[in-house]
C-alpha cells in the first residue's frame, strides 16, 4: 500500500488596507479562508436536534487573539427574538419584557395598605377614570428577574449641582444633583443623568412638549413627593412610557404627596417605591419592593411594556423561545477552537477579500452571495464534491460609530455565522442551518460617540449544501490589516 504525505510550508500574506475619501461605492473587506477536510469531527455533521438555528454555545466575549470560544450548553431556537421593529435579534441582545401590560413585577411581595386605590387602565384609549378606562387590579409577580441597567455614557462633565426653573431642556444634560423649583420644558428625546439626589418641589412641573420623551438616570435618592408637584401629568401628554425614571441606587424613592401627580415608567432593580396618602401615581414599576399607603392611588397603565431606551425612544424587543438543547454538532471546545486559527495537518489557510457594493437608493452597502464557494479547487481541494464545502471565513474592519445616526449591520446566511464588535457579540446565528437573518442596531451597544471600534465576523460552512453569505450595512467600514499566516503545500 502506498501512503500519500502532503507536506505544509507556513507563509505570511499581509493584506494591504483599504482607505477611503468621501463616500465610497464599494467597501472591500479582506479576510482569511481556512479550508478543512469532510473529515474534521465538526464538519460533514448533523445536530442532535436537527438542522436549524442554535444560540448561546459561544461566549459572548471573543478569547485569545480575538476569536470566538466555544463554551456549548445552547439551545435550538424554536421562535425568534425580534427588535421592535419586528426585525431578528440574537438572544442575548433582547431588551424590555420585565412585564407585559397591567403586570407589576417585583423582588419582593408588595405592602398594599387598606384604603388605597390599585387598579388598571390604558393611556392608549385615553385619560384614566370610570366607567370605560378603569380596570381590574394589577398581577403582581414577584422574584421576577430585574433588567440590568447602568448610567448613560458620552454625556460630558457634569454641570455641578442645578436648580431649574422656566427653562426648556433641549439638549441632554449631566447633574451632580438637581431639584425642579418650577416649570421646566423637555424638547425632544431627552436624557438626563443625576449623580446625586432628584427633587420635584412644590408647585413644581416637569413637562414634555409634544411627541418629546424624558429618560431620566438618577444613581442617589429620588422625591417626587412635594406638595402640588406634576410630573408629566395632564394637560401634559399623560403618558406614562413617555417618561422613564431609572433609580440607579439604593435609596427608597418617594411618590406623591397631597395633590401631586406622576405620570411615569419607574425602574429601580435595588430600591423600593413608596406611594404616600392622599397621591396618585399613574403608570408601570419594575423594582426591588412596592409599599402603597393608605389612600394613595395606583394605577397600572396597561399600555405601557418596560425596557431601556435607545436614542430617548423606549426598546419593546419581543422574547422568543427556545427549543432543544443542543450544541450545534460542535464535538468540543477543542476542536472548534481549530476553526479560526492555522493548524498545520488540520486546515489550509488564504486570504479572500469581498466587496459590498453601494445602493445609493436604500443607502446601504451589500454582499449578497447564495453561493459562497471562495476556495473552489484550492488548498485541500473539493473532497470529491463538486464544491469545497468545508471552510470557515473572518473579516476584521473598523468603523467610527456616529450615534443616533441608524448604523446597522444584518447577516444572513447558513451555516454558523458571529459578528463581535470590540470583543462582545452581538449576532449569534449558530447551528447547521436554512437561510437565517439576524440584524444588530449599532445604538443598542451603548457605545462613543465618534469612536473607532472593531468587527469581527466568524462564517463556517459545514455542509453540502448551497452557502449562503448575505451582508447589508449602512456602516462605512474600512478594511483592517490582515496579517494571514497560510498553511500551503510546499514546492
Amino acid at each position: 500500500m502506498i501512503h500519500a504525505r502532503v507536506f505544509l510550508c507556513t507563509v505570511t500574506v499581509l493584506a494591504t488596507p483599504t482607505i477611503f475619501a468621501g463616500t465610497p461605492t464599494t467597501l472591500e473587506l479582506n479576510g482569511v479562508v481556512r479550508d478543512f477536510m469532510r473529515s474534521h469531527p465538526d464538519f460533514d455533521v448533523m445536530p442532535i436536534g436537527g438542522p436549524g438555528h442554535y444560540a448561546a454555545n459561544v461566549a459572548l466575549a471573543t478569547g485569545p487573539s480575538n476569536v470566538p470560544v466555544f463554551a456549548g450548553g445552547g439551545f435550538k431556537v424554536a421562535t425568534q427574538w425580534q427588535d421592535w421593529t419586528s426585525l431578528a435579534i440574537a438572544p442575548h441582545m433582547y431588551i424590555g419584557g420585565g412585564s407585559a401590560p397591567g403586570v407589576v413585577v417585583l423582588v419582593n411581595e408588595p405592602d398594599v395598605h387598606g384604603n388605597a386605590t390599585v387598579d388598571t387602565w390604558d393611556s392608549s384609549s385615553g385619560l384614566y377614570g370610570p366607567p370605560d378606562n378603569v380596570g381590574e387590579p394589577p398581577v403582581y409577580v414577584v422574584g421576577g428577574e430585574m433588567p440590568d441597567i447602568s448610567a448613560p455614557t458620552g454625556l460630558g462633565p457634569s454641570e455641578g449641582d442645578g436648580s431649574l426653573d422656566g427653562v426648556t431642556i433641549d439638549t441632554d444634560r449631566h447633574f451632580d444633583s438637581l431639584v425642579i423649583t418650577g416649570t421646566v420644558m423637555i424638547s425632544g428625546d431627552r436624557v438626563v443623568y443625576c449623580e446625586g439626589d432628584f427633587t420635584l418641589a412644590t408647585w413644581a412641573t416637569v413637562h414634555l412638549m409634544p411627541d418629546s420623551t424624558l429618560s431620566l438616570y438618577v444613581t442617589g435618592a429620588i422625591n417626587l413627593a412635594m406638595p402640588h408637584s406634576n410630573f408629566n401629568a395632564p394637560p401634559n401628554s399623560g403618558m406614562p412610557g413617555r417618561a422613564i425614571i431609572y433609580n440607579l441606587g439604593t435609596e427608597p424613592m418617594v411618590v406623591g404627596h397631597p395633590n401631586s401627580v406622576i405620570y411615569a415608567t419607574i425602574i429601580a432593580p435595588w430600591a423600593e417605591m413608596r406611594v404616600m396618602p392622599n397621591s396618585e401615581f399613574f403608570g408601570n414599576f419594575i423594582g426591588q419592593d412596592l409599599d402603597i399607603q393608605p389612600g394613595a392611588g395606583f394605577h397600572v397603565d396597561n399600555n405601557t411594556t418596560f425596557g431601556s431606551t435607545v436614542c430617548g425612544a423606549l426598546v419593546n424587543d419581543s422574547a422568543g423561545s427556545a427549543g432543544v438543547s443542543g450544541d450545534a454538532a460542535v464535538t468540543s471546545e477543542t476542536t472548534y477552537a481549530q476553526w479560526y486559527r492555522e493548524i498545520l495537518g488540520v486546515n489550509m489557510a488564504m486570504s479572500h477579500s469581498i466587496a459590498l457594493v453601494h445602493d445609493a437608493a436604500a443607502g446601504v452597502y451589500e454582499y449578497l452571495d447564495g453561493a459562497f464557494y471562495p476556495i473552489d479547487g484550492l488548498l485541500f481541494g473539493n473532497d470529491g464534491d463538486d464544491h469545497n464545502n468545508y471552510f470557515t471565513y473572518t473579516v476584521e474592519a473598523h468603523f467610527t460609530y456616529l450615534s443616533c445616526t441608524g448604523q446597522f449591520i444584518d447577516f444572513m446566511g447558513s451555516d454558523d455565522t458571529w459578528i463581535f464588535i470590540d470583543g462582545d457579540m452581538v449576532i449569534d446565528l449558530g447551528g447547521i442551518t436554512a437561510l437565517t437573518d439576524q440584524r444588530i442596531e449599532i445604538d443598542r451597544l451603548g457605545l462613543v460617540d465618534d469612536e473607532e471600534y472593531t468587527m469581527h465576523l466568524f462564517y463556517a460552512h459545514r455542509g453540502d449544501g448551497p452557502p449562503q453569505f448575505n451582508m447589508r450595512t449602512n456602516i462605512e467600514l474600512w478594511s483592517a490589516n490582515v496579517e494571514v499566516t497560510a498553511s500551503l503545500p510546499c514546492d
